[in-house]
């Protein structure tokens, strides 16, 4: 006997007793199935709080949400507004690099007004902005993607070990979850043909 099938047991026979108890409420059962655990830190990682002196990369380590969140707390000093949110995650999800997408939010009206400082941002933000301009954007992107190729194979890889991680946490996890769920329905449902 595992120790996860020991804790169902006795989670059973408490809920069995309450039941007896309290005439088998609905709020016993709520009570019961609601003990499910957190995900565990692979699945969902906490947003490490941010450094004293804010820099680029602190930045580039977000994702979606949490980078466009950071950027307007920490930039803006606000909330995030629905349309800006949407506006920034549509222009991750074409491929916009960062850089681009936190310069954006740095160097706006708002930004500038804010003033905040961001290490490192000033450059790459005016490289990205290049690889966007009309004639030599692509010439210029095709240059620093050939310059920068090896680097961006080491860190395809290391993303790659990244996800391959987080997709084994989330295995474990529903794996778990599953586990947890048949245990309490099986307590359930033995509970319910007791009562009959």
């Amino acid at each position: 006997m595992t120790l996860a099938e020991l804790k169902a047991m006795i989670e059973a026979e408490a809920l069995r007793r309450q039941a007896a108890r309290d005439g088998f409420t609905l709020d016993a059962v709520k009570t019961f199935l609601g003990t499910a655990g957190a995900p565990p830190p692979g699945v969902r990682p906490e947003v490490p709080p941010p450094p004293a002196q804010l820099h680029y990369g602190y930045l580039a380590n977000l994702q979606w949400n949490d980078l466009v969140d950071a950027c307007y707390t920490l930039l803006l000093r606000r909330s995030a507004d629905p349309e800006g949110r949407q506006h920034f995650l549509g222009m991750l999800a074409r491929g916009d690099d960062k850089a681009f997408v936190i310069g954006r939010i740095a160097y706006s009206v708002e930004g500038r007004r804010q003033a905040v400082p961001v290490a490192g941002l000033r450059v790459r933000y005016l490289v990205a902005a290049a690889k966007k301009a009309p004639v030599a954007g692509p010439v210029i992107a095709w240059l620093l993607a050939l310059a920068g190729l090896h680097r961006e194979a080491r860190n395809t890889r290391a993303f790659q070990q990244h996800v391959f991680s987080r997709l084994d946490a989330l295995s474990d996890y529903s794996v778990q979850s599953g586990e947890r769920v048949a245990m309490k329905v099986d307590a359930l449902r033995s509970i319910l043909e007791s009562r009959d």
